[in-house]
């Protein structure tokens, strides 16, 4: 069994009324307790919490009211303010959510101002200071006060104000604290805020008929209290620890409950053993199946090879999505994709069209257009395509009549058929009045002369009043001669 045995730190409350008033503490003297309470911006938000709980326990050892002992709270930090007066409260569940309720203000460290406002402000009848009790003042703070608090302190004492202090962070630098104090052995120093409620246990005097006893809830979670003199000690069980044996060796992993007649630990999500000391490691089974694991309390994180994604990094990240390849077909691979381009094109992306002319493909003079995977030879009137190798036929001034039938038995097809025969055979001379002149006619239900000859002496007109003649078919068929 695990034995905590502290003393009574706070005896010395009752042994200062002793002292000032020459007289015995009974239970008739009550008490005025003023916190002091520092809300710099050293303490931080969470260090004001911790205040605020270790507060709210030394309230829980107290009988609250007019007739009993009676607390109140200053907060400073480069000014001041009073949010529980003295007799605000004659209950210590109300005392206990007007603490909760308190707000941090953060700034500055000004304890003088602070000290000087506790006599001249606080500790008046107005704010609920009786005249037959002895007020006691506890400062709790952690840094240094911008200016010296001893004068104000001094002050203080003079008028009968006894003064503890709590020191956070085990650090006096100027030794001001030390001459603060009614006495040395009444500055007491903490690591941090989280170990204020160390300083709880010897607050179990709650009032003075029971100073020297132990008080019905002094020793918790089934421990056992044996009293001494001025001290006491309580017998814990196995898992508990603490003044009251109120802390759980599960630590802040775990909960402490009964199982059966033993206790036993419960742990947290992410934690196991028997006091729930060991997190336990989510990447022992290889989460992560092309990453690396990172453990994570009750958890772990994959970080993905490249390529790869997913809470297990177990995706194929798609790299032709969205489609990467301009002018082609995307395949993917990992981390990595690669293009099949379409005839015509290259490069890494598909982007770049080839370049057909670049070879020079048209010959004697013709000039070579680029198309997508082709090119065209534009030739000069003496030669025709596709590379402007063959001369044009030049035979002596010649009338050509071409007869398209765009009957019935025509389909379009055919019919455009008929009058790309037309525009290659045009392809093949020259038109002009002292060469080829051309006429057109198409016939079915009957014949329309479409162009006339030497309405066009150019092969570039020609042909495009070619291609824009109409079908227009009939039932009937005639013969043109």
């Amino acid at each position: 069994m695990f034995v905590q045995q502290r003393v009574y730190i706070f005896w010395n409350i009752l042994q200062i009324i002793k002292c000032v008033h020459g007289n015995t503490c009974k239970p008739t003297n009550n008490l005025d307790i003023v916190f002091v309470v520092d809300g710099s911006g050293s303490v931080t938000a969470d260090g004001f919490l911790a205040t605020k709980q270790f507060m709210s326990r030394f309230v829980d050892l107290f009988e609250i009211g007019p007739l009993k002992t009676q607390i109140g709270v200053m907060v400073f930090s480069d000014n001041f303010y009073i949010p529980i007066d003295l007799n605000t409260f004659s209950s210590a569940s109300d005392l206990k959510d007007a603490i909760f309720k308190i707000t941090y203000p953060g700034g500055s460290t000004s304890t003088t101002k602070a000290l000087t406002a506790l006599g001249d402000v606080m500790l008046t009848s107005s704010r609920g200071k009786r005249s037959n009790v002895i007020p006691i003042a506890i400062l709790i703070t952690d840094g240094e006060s911008d200016t010296s608090p001893v004068n104000a302190a001094t002050r203080l004492k003079e008028n009968g104000v006894v003064i503890y202090v709590a020191m956070v962070n085990m650090h006096d630098p100027t030794g001001d604290m030390q001459q603060v104090v009614s006495k040395p052995e009444y500055l007491m120093y903490v690591q941090n805020y989280n170990s204020l409620a160390n300083l709880v246990g010897p607050l179990s005097v709650s009032t003075c008929d029971v100073a020297q006893g132990c008080l019905t809830t002094t020793c918790q979670n089934g421990g056992t209290c044996h009293q001494g003199q001025t001290t006491y000690r309580c017998e814990c069980p196995s898992l508990f620890t603490g003044w009251y044996c109120d802390i759980c060796r599960c630590g802040n992993m775990g909960s402490c409950s009964i199982d059966g007649d033993r206790w036993k630990c419960s742990c947290y999500p992410g934690y196991t053993d028997e006091t729930c000391s060991t997190n336990i490691d989510e990447c022992a089974s290889s989460p992560c199946i092309h990453g690396t694991c990172f453990d994570r309390l009750n958890g772990y994180t994959c970080r993905c090879q490249p390529g790869y994604t997913g809470n297990h990094c177990e995706t194929d990240i798609d790299e032709c999505n969205p489609k990467p390849c301009v002018h082609g077909t995307c395949h993917d691979h990992v981390n990595a994709y690669s293009c099949k381009c379409n005839a015509g094109y290259i490069g890494i992306r598909c982007e770049i069209e080839i370049n057909e002319c670049e070879s020079s493909p048209c010959q004697n003079g013709g000039t070579c257009i680029d198309k997508v995977n082709m090119f065209e030879c534009v030739c000069s009137d003496e030669y025709y395509k596709p590379h402007c190798e063959t001369n044009i036929c030049q035979p002596i001034m010649t009338d050509v009549i071409f007869l398209l039938d765009s009957s019935v038995s025509q389909s379009p097809d055919q019919f455009t058929r008929q009058l790309n025969f037309v525009t290659q055979f045009i392809d093949h001379v020259i038109v002009g009045a002292e060469n080829f002149q051309f006429a057109v006619v198409t016939f079915s239900f009957e014949a329309k002369v479409e162009i006339e000859l030497a309405e066009f002496n150019n092969n570039v007109s020609l042909k495009e009043a070619v291609r824009n003649i109409p079908f227009r078919y009939s039932l009937k068929l005639y013969i043109c001669i």
